[in-house]
C-alpha cells in the first residue's frame, strides 16, 4: 500500500503527468477536434467526469506535498529575527537554501549508518527502512537482532562501556569505511520516579545516555 501511495505522489508532482491528462481532458471536452466519428465522440466524452476526478485527486496530493515541503522548511529555519528589517532574508534563507543533507535514489548506496538500538523497536525500523534504500547499516545493541538484512551488519554491545565502543568502532572501519551517519537511537527507561531510583540505574542512564 506504501509503494501504492508513494507511486501516486510521485505522479502527482511530475509535469509530464499533468499535460498527459490535459491532453486527455481537451480531447473529452471537445471531442469533435479529434474526430468525425459520433460513437467515439460520445466515448471520448464519457472521460471527461473520471478525469476530473483523477485531476481533483492529484491537486490534493500535490497540495499536501507542499504542505510538507513547508512544514519542513520551518522545522529546520533558523529562529525568526527580532528586526523586521532581517525578516525578507530570514524568509529567503528558510525557502531556498537547503538546512539538512539530502539523500535520494543510489546516493544511499555510498552512506554507512550507524544506528545503536537497532536490534528493536524504532531502532530495528530505521535500521530496515535505511537498508532497504541501499545503505550500509550497522546495528549496536545489547540485545541480539531477531530479523537479518543483506545490507545490516549487526553488532552486541553495551555502549555504556567505551572500550566495547572502540572496539566496534574499529571493526566498523575495517570492514565498511568511515560512517557518514550516526543515528544515537539507544536508550534506557526505568519506569519510575528519579527519586525512587537506585543509584546504579542513575548511574546507568547517565552513562547510556550522555
Amino acid at each position: 500500500m506504501d509503494a501504492i501511495a508513494n507511486k501516486f505522489v510521485k505522479s502527482s508532482l511530475d509535469p509530464i503527468t499533468y499535460l498527459s491528462m490535459s491532453m486527455l481532458y481537451m480531447m473529452a471536452v471537445k471531442p469533435e477536434m479529434v474526430t468525425q466519428s459520433e460513437k467515439f465522440q460520445v466515448k471520448l466524452s464519457s472521460l471527461k467526469w473520471p478525469l476530473e476526478v483523477i485531476f481533483l485527486a492529484f491537486l490534493v496530493a500535490l497540495l499536501f506535498q507542499c504542505l510538507s515541503w513547508l512544514d519542513r522548511r520551518w522545522t529546520n529555519s533558523k529562529p525568526l529575527p527580532s528586526d523586521h528589517g532581517q525578516l525578507s532574508a530570514w524568509l529567503r534563507d528558510t525557502l531556498f537554501e537547503r538546512t539538512l543533507p539530502y539523500i535520494d535514489g543510489d546516493r544511499w548506496k555510498n552512506e554507512t549508518v550507524i544506528i545503536t538500538g537497532g536490534s528493536r523497536g524504532l531502532g530495528a525500523i530505521l535500521a530496515r527502512k535505511l537498508a532497504d534504500r541501499g545503505a550500509n547499516v550497522v546495528s549496536i545493541d545489547i540485545v541480539r537482532a531477531s530479523f537479518k538484512h543483506p545490507r545490516i551488519t549487526a553488532f552486541n554491545c553495551d555502549i555504556s562501556k567505551p572500550l566495547n565502543v572502540e572496539s566496534i568502532g574499529r571493526h566498523v572501519m575495517n570492514r565498511l569505511g568511515a560512517p557518514t551517519i550516526l543515528i544515537n537511537n539507544a536508550g534506557v527507561v526505568h519506569g519510575h520516579p528519579l527519586l525512587e531510583l537506585s543509584s546504579a540505574s542513575i548511574a546507568q542512564y547517565v552513562t547510556l545516555m550522555l
